[in-house]
């Protein structure tokens, strides 16, 4: 039955989360095994895959980020996004959006300064979705910045300067970030 998969899969996934949120990262990483067979042996819709790849490759980063294993985790982002182009269109803006950031995050503490940018990108160019919520793409914006800085890229900090708060300022978001 599709509703039982579904409430199977949203239960075991945030089961998963709990885990990882407990602390307990190897039952969480068995979890993830054990959720990953499962699914495989049952017949899920499109939609289902997609939601069942995105929750399992951020559990799994966030695994390897609370382990500070940021080069496992850099590397586990480039599999994840190649995989990611067959369940793109299948995902809604704010799971896309969250795994961006998990990249983002990856990204800045690997060092790689230039790929955050890309996926931050992707979540600002995300704000005519109407499915995008403006705090977090004020806050990509912002997490833009220091990018930026950490880079070295002052000239173009300028420019994103005024940009960020134009958007800030134009969304209402917060006087104080102005």
């Amino acid at each position: 039955c599709k509703e039982e998969t579904n409430l199977y899969l949203n239960s075991a996934n945030n089961y998963i989360f709990s885990l990882i949120l407990g602390g307990e990262l190897k039952k969480a990483e068995q979890e993830i095994d054990a959720l990953q067979k499962t699914t495989n042996s049952l017949e899920l819709t499109i939609q289902q895959k997609a939601r069942t790849f995105i929750n399992i490759s951020d559990n799994r980063l966030l695994i390897l980020s609370k382990q500070n294993k940021w080069l496992v985790a850099y590397e586990a982002t480039k599999e994840i996004e190649k995989e990611l182009v067959i369940y793109d269109r299948y995902l809604d803006q704010p799971r896309k959006t969250y795994l961006y950031f998990s990249f983002a995050n990856i990204h800045f503490f690997s060092k790689n300064f230039k790929s955050v940018q890309k996926f931050l990108n992707k979540i600002i160019k995300s704000k005519d979705d109407k499915e995008a919520d403006p705090s977090l793409i004020a806050l990509a914006m912002i997490i833009q910045l220091i990018t930026i800085i950490e880079a070295q890229e002052l000239l173009l900090f300028k420019n994103k300067l005024a940009t960020t708060r134009k958007y800030i300022k134009n969304q209402a978001i917060s006087e104080w970030m102005l």
